[in-house]
């Protein structure tokens, strides 16, 4: 699939962003803490991993960079990032990738955020995450348990 950056940033009143579920290979999915910085949105919530695409990128390409910024996350071990959905919510148009990871967090250097800690399936379900993200989580297991 071809994305073109152009169609990303024409609408001014959307704002376009990417976010990346990344399960492991035990089934449990890792998530960042949002810090408490009064000046965000949804302080010292769980949440995914990611950020707006800048001018000039595309979805893919601001998932990639996000997860490079936040956890050293280099692009050659996100090559199995696929895009999931596109999920509309307030005025966000939201790219959800799934990036497979391997579920050792040494391998991690947290950046961006409060903290990360992997969770199960039914942790997800029960936290109050920030944003739309507990509306596509619910959406996405229901999709991964068909």
């Amino acid at each position: 699939m071809v994305l073109n950056p152009e169609r990303f940033l024409s609408a001014i009143d959307i704002k376009v962003t990417s976010c990346a579920i990344m399960p492991a290979p035990d089934g449990r999915y890792l998530l960042q803490l949002r810090d408490g910085n009064p000046g965000i949105r949804f302080p010292h919530q769980w949440t995914n991993f990611g950020g707006v695409v800048e001018q000039g990128e595309d979805p893919k390409e601001c998932i990639q960079r996000e997860l490079k910024e936040e956890l050293g996350l280099i692009a050659g071990t996100t090559d199995k990032t696929a895009l999931w959905k596109v999920w509309r919510w307030e005025d966000f148009e939201v790219y959800v990738f799934e990036v497979p990871i391997s579920g050792d967090l040494s391998t991690l250097h947290l950046t961006e955020g409060a903290g990360m800690r992997f969770f199960t399936k039914d942790e997800i379900l029960a936290e109050d995450l920030a944003f739309c993200h507990n509306e596509i989580y619910r959406e996405y297991f229901k999709e991964k348990t068909v």
